[in-house]
């Protein structure tokens, strides 16, 4: 009789080598940068807030910290090699230099940590006489202050009031004596400190009329008058004004035109000049015309 034997187990399945669908996406994730950054320093980070939460609300423990802080910061500030204690101003006249130092308000020696440059940049450069301003700390503890003076070009008269005025029209000085900068053009008008490079160059223009050139009227902030003495005036047009004035120059020197009693040049339309008399010469005509009609001998 045939024994009959155990029944043989079916043979085992090999291993497959790739990962679970779950372990795939997990592998993946840990490839991206971020992921990995944010595991490796997510709970150091979190577990540091966790401490500076605890000890940030404990007020004693703030206030010792606080006060730590403090004195390093004071440490570090009073180091030899850090403390200012000289300003120097250049480019500057002593008035100019003394209201710059007023302004920048600083209480030497002072530690350079304790200076806002920038700020203090801008505070000068607000000057109305300072045109633009650098300042720099160097070593040996010294502010350096380098100015650009805003230099006086003309007189501006407005409302009766005079102001000095520099080439940009900026008032350098308000409610000046004129006595006290005869040197200096006069212009009129409302506008008139915006135009003074313009007027500048009229003066140039004026040649031998120069010396007789009592200040230039700016008109409807357009065009200019030149008020000359013995109470002439030369009206010149809003465009190519320096052109017209050249004419009248020309002009007079070749007939005297105002040597004569004229009062007004009128050269607005660019073209020709308009003459009015003055109060002597109409008199003069008027005479003239009776003793034409046999009014007078």
């Amino acid at each position: 009789m045939r024994q009959i034997g155990p029944a043989h187990a079916p043979p085992s399945r090999p291993r497959d080598p790739a990962p679970s669908r779950l372990g795939y996406r997990l592998q993946r994730m840990w490839l991206t940068r971020s992921v990995r950054r944010l595991i490796l320093l997510g709970p150091p980070l979190a577990l540091a807030a966790g401490v500076l939460f605890h000890f940030g609300t404990d007020p004693e423990t703030r206030a010792k910290a606080e006060a730590l802080f403090a004195a390093a910061r004071r440490s570090v500030e009073n180091r030899e090699e850090l403390i200012v204690d000289a300003i120097r101003v250049t480019g500057a006249p002593e008035p100019l230099r003394a209201t710059v130092l007023e302004v920048a308000d600083i209480p030497v020696p002072v530690s350079s940590l304790k200076i806002d440059v920038a700020g203090l940049r801008r505070k000068i450069a607000a000057i109305p006489a300072v045109r633009s301003a650098t300042v720099r700390i160097s070593k040996g503890g010294i502010i350096h202050i380098d100015l650009v003076e805003r230099m006086p070009a003309a007189v501006w008269r407005l409302d009766g009031a005079l102001h000095v005025v520099d080439h940009d029209g900026t008032v350098l000085l308000r409610d000046v004596a004129r006595i006290d900068h005869r040197d200096l053009p006069l212009v009129l008008g409302d506008q008139a400190n915006l135009g003074v490079t313009e007027a500048l160059a009229l003066l140039g223009d004026a040649g031998p009329l120069a010396d007789r050139v009592r200040g230039l009227h700016r008109v409807g902030a357009r065009r200019w008058n030149v008020m000359l003495d013995r109470d002439q005036v030369i009206m010149l047009p809003e465009h190519a004004p320096d052109h017209a004035l050249q004419r009248i120059v020309g002009l007079d020197a070749v007939d005297d035109l105002l040597e004569r009693d004229v009062s007004i040049v009128d050269f607005r339309d660019g073209t020709r000049p308009i003459l009015r008399l003055g109060d002597f010469a109409l008199s003069e005509i008027h005479r003239l015309q009776a003793m034409e009609r046999g009014e007078e001998e």
